[in-house]
């Protein structure tokens, strides 16, 4: 008496869509499919089923973002759209497994998000066997875009009874059985729902898989980053009196066309404060516990600055500034100790040029009085109106609060598209850090 072949079940698995496909086909009775969404010939094998007198019940996500983040595609959920009511097609928000049973098989696997994973290999398993035995040495022809050989390839399959061999029915029938009574993917879809969903993807499509996958492993590492001094540049800062006054001198014509300023500290760029000493972008203390203090000029603040985003920015001409991801963290400790010492520095550059203010406003006063003495408004103002209108100028004189302002964002998948971007990549960067965004590129768009 001839004995059944003892049958072994895999533990592991890699659960691809050929796989499903393959599963699927050669089912006789019926298919049960969880899954966030599906690819086109998924939806394909789903719908032969039903036309071939099984019974087909899908569970899916019926969101547009499924298809962004790379769960199955546009044309799968488009051509179950295109099927009407064919087949028992239901939702439920936030699926993120995989389940698939087919007559006596049954697979559990972690669908592949594919703007962040690549497609898997046989070496990076991701499901598990529950029920059934896959046929190893059987593989299902690749799928054709004619539908009279891909039919003709399904009989093949059935005639040699090549792909299930199911042990047992029970783990399957009380699956299913469950998820008939669980509260999982209670609510049908209906076709026009679906053919809004793919309305929205057709208006404003997914990243291309490939490029979001170079995208996301070049973040992983660099960002964009824009960097703001504020407050600092006092030397800068101009006092706000009107334009006849200023060019009293100056013809009626000419008064208005030329703008005079006046930059009250334009000539205190050398003048040192006494601030917090930084050291290896940490403030300085002595043994007794305070700061060590040394003199800065705004010239050194602006000479420190320039250091620290040397230190840890590069450069793209034409695209701006990047930061190493490892770094930014360090690059914002030195940026808040920058910023003390910023702000002790503003604040004794103000009592420095206040305690000197009746000096500087007689100064103005006195250039003001020579404009005017040579205009034919000499007697229009006296000394008095001339010192309240400076004093006036100086104190609505715009002040910052210093500080420096970072922001910081990802790199677009369209700049992965651009060549001067990737050119100015390979120039300014170092090798060492572009070769796993480059590296993944190609293998993905090389991958059969």
């Amino acid at each position: 008496m001839n004995q059944e072949p003892q049958r072994s079940i895999p533990s592991f698995y890699t659960a691809t869509d050929k796989l499903l496909k393959k599963q699927i086909l050669a089912a006789n009775r019926r298919v049960f499919l969880v899954v966030p969404g599906l690819s086109e010939d998924v939806a394909k094998a789903l719908i032969y089923a039903h036309d071939n007198n099984r019974d087909v019940t899908a569970i899916v996500d019926a969101d547009e973002e499924v298809c962004r983040i790379g769960y199955g595609d546009v044309e799968g959920f488009e051509y179950l759209s295109r099927q009407g009511r064919k087949i028992d097609l239901r939702k439920h928000a936030g699926i993120r497994l995989g389940l698939l049973i087919a007559d006596g098989f049954v697979i559990v696997w972690s669908p592949t998000p594919r703007a962040v994973d690549g497609e898997r290999n046989p070496e990076q398993p991701n499901a598990v066997v529950l029920e059934g035995t896959i046929d190893e040495q059987s593989s299902a022809t690749e799928s054709s875009q004619n539908e009279a050989s891909e039919r003709a390839m399904v009989d093949g399959m059935h005639a040699v009874e090549a792909t299930i061999q199911p042990s047992t029915l029970s783990l399957a029938d009380q699956l299913t059985k469950s998820l008939d009574e669980d509260s999982v993917g209670k609510q049908q879809i209906c076709p026009e729902e679906l053919k809004e969903v793919v309305e929205e993807l057709k208006k404003n499509p997914p990243a291309p898989f490939d490029l979001a996958r170079r995208v996301r492993v070049f973040s992983a590492k660099f960002q964009y980053v824009e960097t703001e001094l504020q407050g600092a540049e006092w030397t800068n800062r101009r006092i706000k009196i009107r334009n006849s006054l200023l060019n009293s001198d100056l013809p009626d014509p000419l008064r208005e066309l030329l703008d005079t300023r006046i930059r009250p500290y334009r000539t205190k760029g050398d003048v040192s404060i006494d601030v917090p000493c930084i050291v290896m972008g940490q403030i300085t203390y002595n043994q007794d516990g305070k700061k060590i203090r040394v003199p800065m000029t705004q010239r050194d603040m602006e000479s420190m600055w320039k250091a620290i985003q040397e230190r840890y920015l590069f450069r793209l001409p034409g695209f701006g500034k990047l930061v190493r991801k490892r770094e930014l963290s360090a690059l914002r400790k030195e940026v808040e100790a920058f910023e003390c010492v910023l702000q002790d520095w503003a604040t004794g550059f103000c009592e420095q040029t206040k305690r000197d203010e009746c000096s500087l406003v007689s100064d103005i006063v006195e250039s003001l009085k020579g404009r005017i003495e040579r205009s034919d408004r000499k007697e229009r103002f006296e000394d008095n109106e001339l010192r309240g209108i400076v004093l006036n100028g100086l104190q609505g004189m715009r002040v910052i609060p210093p500080r420096v302002r970072i922001v910081v964002k990802d790199v677009s998948w369209e700049s992965s598209r651009d060549h001067e971007f990737t050119a100015a990549l390979r120039k300014n960067l170092p090798a060492e850090d572009l070769r796993g965004w480059f590296d993944e590129f190609v293998a993905v768009q090389e991958r059969p």
